[in-house]
């Protein structure tokens, strides 16, 4: 399978990765508000969940090499992670997962905007609603 095939698959599979309250909460220390943005933010137990594909597509965006130091940056214990600047390989992963879900949003809201199908627009405005309000 190449990469563009598992990309591919990934984006079709519509599956969320979820991260826990705990995690979140971890990562807006390190990061910022930014974190909340990168999927659909559960402000009732303060879960986030985001979609593979956006994962993936910021993978893609970032490199192999960004996306390995990256990984090694969020493997470190706060202990460890005594100073993360914004330019570090985990902070710039993070803020394109956040770019890409806001560009999806924006996406649903030009379609929605522009569509003239009666069944389309309900099913837009279901989707938006989603996006906005959680499942």
């Amino acid at each position: 399978m190449t990469f563009i095939q598992f990309l591919e698959e990934v984006a079709a599979s519509n599956q969320t990765l979820t991260l826990t309250p705990s995690e979140v909460d971890l990562l807006v220390r390190r990061f910022g508000d930014t974190v909340r943005r990168m999927g659909q933010w559960n402000t009732s137990d303060g879960s986030l969940e985001i979609p593979i594909s956006v994962v993936a597509e910021a993978a893609r965006q970032v490199g192999s090499e960004t996306l390995s130091e990256a990984v090694e940056e969020l493997k470190r214990t706060p202990e460890d992670f005594v100073t993360v600047l914004h330019s570090s390989s985990a902070a710039l992963l993070i803020e394109r997962i956040s770019e890409i879900t806001q560009k999806q949003f924006r996406s649903l809201l030009t379609r929605f905007e522009a569509s003239t199908d009666p069944a389309d627009i309900e099913t837009l405005k279901k989707q938006i609603d989603e996006a906005i309000f959680g499942r």
